[in-house]
């Protein structure tokens, strides 16, 4: 039992060094191997949950502002519609020519009468009494 015994003795040790080498690495990477899949999980949980369902909410509340300018946009229009009807009349022209312009017909006079003058107040340093 000189040589190949010990040789198969060394084989049979590397062998089971080895083995056991494989075993210690095995749970690591498992481990390993674990965590990594749980993240990747996440992420696609987050890209395929979460960042649509986000998203989704954002359009909400756009949709909502949206709604909102259309009713302002309307109010506006129907206060332009019904300012446009009494552009109309010859009464609103005749109001407007004689507010906003100061015209009057030929047979009448216009007078403007301006305010006061704003007068500043001045008192003395000291007042005397």
């Amino acid at each position: 039992m000189s040589r190949k015994s010990s040789t198969r003795e060394g084989s049979k040790a590397a062998e089971a060094a080895s083995r056991r080498g494989v075993k210690a690495i095995a749970p690591a990477v498992g481990r390993v191997v674990l965590v990594a899949a749980v993240a990747l999980f996440f992420v696609l949980a987050w890209f395929l949950v979460a960042r649509p369902a986000g998203q989704w909410a954002d359009g909400r509340q756009d949709a909502a502002a949206a709604q909102a300018d259309l009713e302002g946009a309307e109010a506006t229009n129907a206060d332009l519609r019904a300012r446009l009807a009494a552009l109309t009349t010859d009464r609103e022209i005749e109001r407007i020519a004689r507010a906003e312009y100061g015209l009057v017909y030929p047979d009448e006079e216009a007078y403007a009468v301006l305010p006061p003058p704003e007068r500043d107040l001045e008192f003395f340093h000291r007042w005397p009494y």
